[in-house]
């Protein structure tokens, strides 16, 4: 498959870190001044169960961990505590790489987008992109590698040929 406007075409590449304890990551991580670190994702696991997707974010001007401290952020970590008392919860950090064209805050935002509405798990509790992404005319290919389970390892968005 190729690219219908090749010109609008922005390949991208996620390197998803080990999970890490949310606890753990939200008082630091290795990851924090990482100059491609702007997605993350935190997940739940029951037992040794396959984990639950529940939120997506990205950082761009500030690091992961100030992010999970943050109002919204405690809030969102007291109601899976009270909806899934059973469950650890982690936080994987995504590193980023744009393979045709350099990272802007525009660019991560369309990744977040895109990642939170390829993905219809009935866990999650992003509140934007989950019925539309508003990405315009922009097409992207996202490749994810590492530790990203429980996301798609691929996802294509915009219009395409056979060659």
């Amino acid at each position: 498959m190729e690219p219908l406007f090749s010109e609008l075409w922005w390949k991208i590449k996620i390197e998803w870190q080990e999970a890490e304890a949310y606890e753990q990551v939200k008082n630091g991580s290795s990851y924090d001044f990482d100059e491609k670190a702007f997605l993350y994702m935190i997940t739940g696991r029951f037992s040794n169960r396959a984990p639950k997707l529940f939120y997506i974010g990205k950082t761009y001007f500030q690091v992961v961990s100030w992010r999970l401290g943050q109002e919204d952020h405690r809030r969102r970590y007291e109601q899976l505590r009270r909806d899934y008392p059973k469950h650890k919860l982690y936080v994987n950090i995504g590193l980023v790489k744009i393979l045709n064209g350099v990272i802007n805050p525009k660019r991560v935002d369309h990744i977040e987008r895109l990642l939170i509405y390829a993905h219809d798990f009935e866990h999650k509790i992003n509140q934007k992109s989950i019925y539309t992404h508003g990405l315009g005319e922009a097409c992207y290919e996202i490749v994810n590698e590492g530790y990203y389970h429980p996301l798609h390892q691929q996802i294509f968005y915009g219009p395409m040929f056979r060659p």
